[in-house]
């Protein structure tokens, strides 16, 4: 995967040597990893990756939620998917 520009949490987790070179990632999110799973798929934050849509797309919450749903997690690339967890507690 080599060393990615603008994606230091990617670079670090490649440094461990834990992601392999089939994970799919998405750079502009790289503020949002999170960790990896037991197959090398790299995990990200929901929230902040809605909150990089935001601050770096010019978009509204609304807009930046509904592009997320969409077109990031909509997608799906095979079994190196990323996977993207929801942080927030449960109101109990």
């Amino acid at each position: 995967m080599g060393i990615h520009q603008n994606s230091p949490n990617l670079n670090a987790l490649m440094a461990e040597g834990d992601i392999p070179d089939e994970a799919i990632y998405y750079p502009e999110y790289d503020k949002a990893i999170v960790g990896f799973t037991t197959k090398g798929q790299v995990i990200y934050d929901v929230d902040t990756c809605v909150q990089v849509l935001v601050d770096d797309n010019d978009m509204g919450y609304e807009e930046a939620t509904e592009y997320f749903w969409f077109n990031t997690e909509g997608a799906h690339f095979g079994e190196m998917t990323p996977i993207f967890m929801n942080s927030r507690s449960a109101a109990l």
